[in-house]
C-alpha cells in the first residue's frame, strides 16, 4: 500500500478500489481517522473529526503566509486576513500584486 508521510510518521493511503470515486474518498477519510483518532465512530462523525483536523492544518499553514503578505507593501489579500472557523474564510488566498503574477510562487522565499 502507498504510503503518505505526514509529520514525521508514515500514514497509508488506500489504494482507489474498483468502486466510484466517492467509495475511494471514504476509505481515505476511515484511514485518515484511525490513524489519527482510532476506535469505532459512525461514518457521519469520523467525517467531521477528519474535516477539522485537515481545517485546523490548513488554518495552521495558512497562518504565516496571512502575516507575511500582510506585512507587504507590493501584495494585498483580498478578503479576511483572519484564519479560522469564525473568520468566514476558505483555506485559500486571493492576491492583488503590483508585479505580474506569473511566477510569484517561485520568487516568495526571495521577497523576504
Amino acid at each position: 500500500m502507498p504510503m503518505l508521510a505526514t509529520s514525521g510518521s508514515r500514514l497509508p493511503v488506500p489504494t482507489m478500489p474498483r468502486s466510484p470515486p466517492a467509495a475511494g474518498m471514504a476509505d481515505y477519510v476511515d484511514a485518515l481517522y484511525a490513524h489519527h483518532h482510532g476506535g469505532e465512530a459512525a461514518p457521519a462523525e469520523r467525517a467531521r473529526a477528519v474535516a477539522a483536523m485537515q481545517r485546523g492544518h490548513e488554518d495552521k499553514v495558512l497562518a504565516p503566509l496571512l502575516d507575511y503578505l500582510g506585512s507587504r507593501n507590493d501584495a494585498r489579500i483580498l478578503g479576511s486576513k483572519e484564519v479560522g472557523a469564525g473568520a468566514g474564510r476558505v483555506p485559500t488566498v486571493a492576491l492583488h500584486t503590483v508585479r505580474p503574477a506569473e511566477g510569484l510562487p517561485f520568487r516568495l522565499p526571495t521577497m523576504a
